[in-house]
């Protein structure tokens, strides 16, 4: 009776103890930014023989809203948070006659926050937009789930309770369409540290994170 007794309190223990650890994690994803967006943040990472540099180099104004400068291999780019949305501006240019010319400007929802196991989010544009008399059509399509929380090993280190975002985006511009499909990975207070983008591999190989 006595060792029965005993394997029962041992397993009830671990049950604690599992149930715990759990909850620890959980509070600890609730509290960890995925994408930490402080001027002078830095990541580099690697895809095959080529490297990319990203850094947070400042904040600004853009279209009325308060966004931030991110440097992605000597190009700007620029980022904002909006109402629990992290979101991307999308610029895409057509080339006429030699010159460029703005085609399409428009936020684009790259990220739903706070990140949650199973959300999904999708973001959808069709226009019709004239250029020197010319009729061009648009459309933007983005689908995104986060599927689970995953160990990743990276060069830079290795990233525990890292979430998995599958993802699936197409531009479509005068029926020409570019498809970008895969998998990143989030980790905590540290933000993209792998993805997976058409069946390539980029892992992160280095990063600065500042502290507030």
């Amino acid at each position: 009776m006595k060792s029965v007794t005993t394997k029962v309190t041992l397993i009830l223990c671990f049950l604690l103890m599992y149930a715990c650890n759990c909850d620890n994690w959980i509070l600890y994803r609730a509290t960890s930014e995925y994408f930490p967006l402080s001027v002078g943040n830095r990541w580099v990472y690697k895809k095959g023989d080529e490297l990319r540099f990203v850094e947070v180099c400042s904040e600004t104004i853009i279209g009325g809203y308060s966004a931030f400068v991110i440097r992605n291999n000597f190009q700007d780019e620029f980022w904002k948070i909006n109402e629990g949305r992290i979101e991307k501006l999308i610029q895409r240019y057509i080339i006429i006659a030699g010159n460029e010319y703005l085609l399409k400007r428009r936020w684009g929802i790259r990220y739903q926050i706070p990140l949650i196991w199973g959300n999904h989010w999708n973001d959808y544009e069709r226009d019709s937009i004239n250029v020197l008399g010319q009729n061009y059509s648009f459309e933007y399509v983005a689908n995104w789930q986060i599927v689970g929380c995953e160990d990743v090993i990276t060069p830079a280190g290795s990233f525990i309770e890292s979430y998995r975002l599958d993802f699936f985006e197409e531009i479509t511009i005068n029926g020409e369409h570019e498809i970008y499909q895969g998998s990143e990975w989030l980790a905590p207070n540290v933000g993209l540290v792998k993805r997976v983008i058409n069946g390539q591999e980029e892992l992160l190989i280095d990063y600065t994170i500042v502290n507030k």
